[in-house]
């Protein structure tokens, strides 16, 4: 009996780490309760990456960059890419696009 061909045996992927509400933090609660309301408001599924930025900006959150434009969406999404590839996520959930924010040098304004 031959082994398997290895190159066909198809990958594991990580699956996330779903927190539950009693670990999630008040920032985060507050980030999903706001993208809800916020997709509840407009009557949309789907966020684009410009309206999660609106959403952020909604709570007081500010780019690091220190501006919001253009390159602010370029470097979120190259953050959110980078995270997609290194974590085999297609589709990263809220809790996981907040703690890229995060460590990327979103902060709310005054808490420096």
């Amino acid at each position: 009996m031959t082994p398997p061909d290895s190159s066909k045996t198809p990958k594991k992927t990580l699956k996330p780490r779903v927190s539950k509400p009693d670990e999630m933090s008040g920032d985060l609660i507050e980030f999903i309760n706001a993208i809800d309301e916020f997709k509840r408001r407009n009557m949309v599924a789907h966020l684009t990456l410009e309206r999660v930025i609106d959403v952020v900006h909604e709570l007081g959150y500010v780019c690091p960059l220190g501006k919001a434009d253009a390159d602010e969406i370029a470097y979120i999404s190259d953050a959110v890419d980078e995270y997609k590839r290194s974590h085999q996520r297609l589709f990263p959930n809220w809790s996981e696009v907040f703690e890229v924010l995060r460590e990327i040098g979103y902060e709310r304004d005054g808490d420096e």
